[in-house]
């Protein structure tokens, strides 16, 4: 056997080894995604489920309306980011790879990843002085609110593909929240009933409403922006 052949197998045995690792190291990641995202999936079902029976027995209790505490319940940018996310992980956990499902590919991933960050942020930084939850309700507020936006951001950081949003991509995201802001606007003029107090258009008039509605849109922009460096500055590392 010549010195070329023997150094020939020995690269191929090599490269043998390589890629039986590369592709032991995939199916373990796969598999640590799929149980996290299916953890994380319950999670977010279970507070989406246990808040909707909180308002609906209210509901009957108050003998309101049933119908009407359900579109109320989906009137909460709280609760359609949580069932967005939910789905999100409830897809990833059944599919081979993240990107098969469309809200697993990196500029869906990162758009829910920028909303639940902010229903995370603006709960903690402004909501939460508001009110004092107990029992039942204590636990949902806890799950939508403190447990799933980081459980979200770090299925984010650790299983969506890096290196592939563009600055541009933050602009398209802002449409969602600012729908909704439209959305919360109309009911409540048509209801007198607003989802959150910092648009209360009866208490604090449309001008300072639409202030706050601005600041929230550039809260939304920064996160974004933020979401995209990170994106980037990983994707440059993997190069």
């Amino acid at each position: 056997m010549t010195a070329r052949r023997r150094n020939g197998r020995i690269l191929s045995h090599a490269l043998s080894i390589a890629g039986g690792l590369d592709r032991t190291l995939s199916e373990t990641n796969r598999r640590t995604r799929r149980i996290y995202a299916a953890g994380g999936a319950v999670v977010g079902w279970t507070a989406l489920v246990l808040q909707l029976w909180i308002m609906v027995h209210a509901a009957m209790a108050n003998g309101t309306s049933v119908t009407a505490a359900v579109v109320r319940y989906f009137s909460f940018f709280t609760i359609l980011s949580n069932i967005a996310v939910a789905t999100a992980l409830t897809a990833s956990a059944a599919a081979s790879r993240a990107e098969d499902s469309a809200m697993g590919r990196p500029r869906t991933a990162t758009a829910l990843a920028v909303y639940i960050t902010i229903v995370g942020a603006v709960y903690s930084l402004v909501l939460r002085r508001l009110w004092h939850p107990t029992g039942a309700q204590a636990v949902a507020d806890h799950l939508l609110h403190d447990l799933m936006p980081p459980l979200y951001v770090i299925y984010w950081l650790l299983f969506v593909r890096k290196g592939e949003l563009q600055w541009r991509d933050t602009t398209p995201w802002l449409v969602f929240p600012l729908a909704y802001v439209v959305y919360a606007l109309v009911r409540g003029g048509a209801t007198g009933e607003y989802p959150y107090a910092f648009i209360d258009v009866a208490v604090l008039g449309y001008a300072r409403v639409l202030m706050n509605a601005l600041g929230l849109t550039f809260a939304f922009l920064a996160v974004a922006i933020a979401y995209v460096a990170a994106d980037r500055w990983r994707g440059s590392r993997r190069i």
